[in-house]
């Protein structure tokens, strides 16, 4: 029924006033939308309700504490229409099982369908999941629409405008529960084979597929959920942990990563032990969302273990020894330690050559963040010298339209802008970009990055106008592909306000500024160093107005964060501590990051 119709039913069922319902409007509302607005589920709640004499709000209590009493409450046999006895067969459950028993006859398939999308979030479930059953022999729509069609005839199911599919949660509910009455083990290698579908559904490029990812993880959370309650063991529930670790990565989300890596890790380390390739591979992770978080103290710990044990069990020239060395050097290029860094990272590229080749990805790798490290010491000759041996390697290997090859190129040009040549640098953007639009499409986040260190230059050459349309572009697509709290986007708001700023447009640098930074401390923290940059950036602002009170204010706390999270000693710490030493005498003031 809809939401009018289910109201006044429930009215008329329990007072042919309405007195009860508009005492309890709220608490109806809400009860309804619960009961899915089901005629049957509601004359069940009003006859409760009625009969017992509790009160509506205390009956949407009961219903929520828990799924066992939803059932036990649609269980309950109504009151016949001629005399006093009841009809258990008016019961909601009851009709549920008479329609499932009706469909099994004709195409049990379907049911075998709906018991495997009962171990799915209820709400929009895509056909692309429910299509590689394995018992609908054939992976394509045919089949699936076969076995859908006594589902939706018998409204178990229902057809959304998104072309998704919703379940009942209560239907869910009494489903799982008929499978762990009558054969619990099948339930168990069902739920298996849901968490395996959902595990293939995820597409290898999670950062280019976003928004499908994050669709498909309340399914995978919701499955995930069961194989938990059920505790059980099975390869592809780890596997699909890390997917969904590796969502949460990809969406900058490095909190929400940890855990679920901190999941797979305790389980990996009880039934395959610490020192197993799995179980290290885990560690490896962890240690990933650690640098990302900025504290790289602890990243260098955890690859300390990773790295340990790899040589333990794997050797000193294994692909993931190597891998662990490679990214222990990322840390120290990360803490600004440039000599550790190449240090570390000529201990990769040794390993690399000698057991993979000069030519592989690996090793080509190790080159290219090499020639990021010079880059970052401002030996810009040297880079362009190792960023051309990486390309020259990844043209040859990969391709020239290869992401990876692409990746170089679009480096190169950042070294070119840096060294005050715009016009090679927007040269090689532009064939990076061009590379990346075929390759990858318009809207792909490696994309989005050429386009924004686009408006980088524009905004280096002084063309505000030109920049801000760029940043438009970059920030654009960074919210649709990425969402709005992603550190990609959040960077663009970021340097859009730097536009502002450095057009004396104060009052949209301030807003523009606040947003990053409402983004920034939801998603990142409060001490993350892009955080701590827009702080810094918003003292600025304040100090150019003449606010040094506010100014001081703001760098404060900049400086509170760069100390903890960078160190005293750090350029960034330092820009601050001189910056604030100027505000009083108000002399001309460093450069807004970007």
């Amino acid at each position: 029924m809809s939401d009018k119709e289910a109201l006044e039913s429930f009215s008329k069922l329990l007072d042919p006033t309405g007195a009860v319902v508009q005492t309890h409007a709220e608490a109806s509302f809400t009860l309804l939308n619960f009961l899915g607005n089901l005629p049957l589920a509601i004359a069940q709640a009003a006859a409760f309700i009625r009969e017992t004499g509790t009160d509506i709000p205390k009956y949407l209590e009961i219903f929520k504490e828990c799924e066992r009493n939803q059932h036990d409450l649609l269980d309950q046999a109504l009151p016949n229409a001629i005399g006093n006895e009841r009809d258990s067969s008016c019961a909601v459950t009851m009709t549920w099982k008479i329609t499932v028993d009706r469909i099994q006859q004709e195409c049990p398939d379907s049911i075998q369908l709906l018991e495997l999308m009962s171990f799915l979030n209820p709400e929009e479930i895509p056909e692309e999941v429910l299509m590689g059953a394995p018992f609908l022999k054939s992976r394509c729509l045919v089949p699936l629409k076969k076995a859908l069609t006594p589902l939706l005839s018998f409204a178990l199911l229902d057809c959304l405008e998104s072309k998704n599919y919703r379940l009942h949660r209560l239907v869910s509910f009494w489903v799982r529960e008929q499978m762990d009455l009558k054969d619990p083990q099948r339930g168990h290698k069902l739920l298996e084979t849901t968490v395996e579908l959902i595990y293939k559904s995820f597409p290898e490029d999670i950062y280019g597929n976003l928004m499908k990812c994050a669709h498909l993880l309340s399914h995978a959370a919701t499955a995930l959920g069961h194989v938990g309650r059920h505790s059980l063991e099975f390869s592809s529930f780890r596997l699909l942990q890390v997917r969904v670790g590796s969502v949460f990565y990809a969406k900058g989300d490095y909190i929400g990563a940890l855990d679920w890596y901190q999941s797979v890790l305790d389980g990996r380390e009880k039934t395959l032990g610490k020192d197993h390739p799995s179980t290290l591979d885990t560690v490896h992770n962890m240690a990933l969302m650690f640098d990302k978080q900025g504290e790289h103290g602890k990243a260098l710990e955890w690859y300390q273990c990773v790295l340990d044990g790899c040589e333990k069990t794997l050797g000193n020239d294994h692909s993931s020894t190597l891998g662990t060395v490679h990214n222990m050097a990322l840390v120290f290029d990360n803490q600004g330690e440039y000599s550790k860094a190449l240090e570390w990272y000529q201990r990769a590229l040794n390993g690399c050559e000698e057991t993979l080749g000069k030519d592989h990805h690996s090793t080509l790798d190790t080159v290219h963040n090499m020639a990021v490290v010079f880059d970052k010491q401002g030996q810009y000759g040297k880079a362009l010298e190792w960023y051309q041996r990486a390309f020259d390697g990844r043209e040859k290997t990969l391709g020239k339209d290869h992401p990876s090859t692409l990746d170089t190129v679009h480096n190169m040009a950042l070294v070119f802008d840096k060294q005050g040549e715009y016009g090679k640098a927007l040269e090689w953007y532009q064939r990076a970009l061009d590379g990346k639009e075929k390759t990858l499409g318009k809207d792909h986040p490696s994309t989005l990055d050429t386009v924004h260190n686009m408006a980088l230059i524009f905004d280096d050459q002084e063309k505000y106008s030109k920049a801000r349309e760029w940043y438009q572009r970059a920030f654009d697509g960074r919210e649709k592909t990425l969402g709005k709290d992603h550190s990609s986007t959040l960077d663009t708001v970021h340097n859009m306000a730097v536009v502002f700023y450095k057009q004396g447009e104060y009052d949209k640098a301030l807003e523009w500024y606040q947003r990053a930074l409402d983004g920034k401390e939801k998603t990142l923290g409060k001490d993350h160093s892009s955080t701590l940059d827009t702080v810094h950036n918003i003292a600025l602002v304040f100090d150019d107005q003449e606010e040094y009170d506010k100014a001081l204010e703001w760098y404060q706390r900049a400086l509170a964060g760069r100390e903890k999270t960078l160190g005293k000693d750090h350029t960034s710490t330092l820009g601050t501590v001189n910056n604030m030493a100027q505000v009083k005498d108000h002399l001309p003031l460093l450069k807004a990051s970007t």
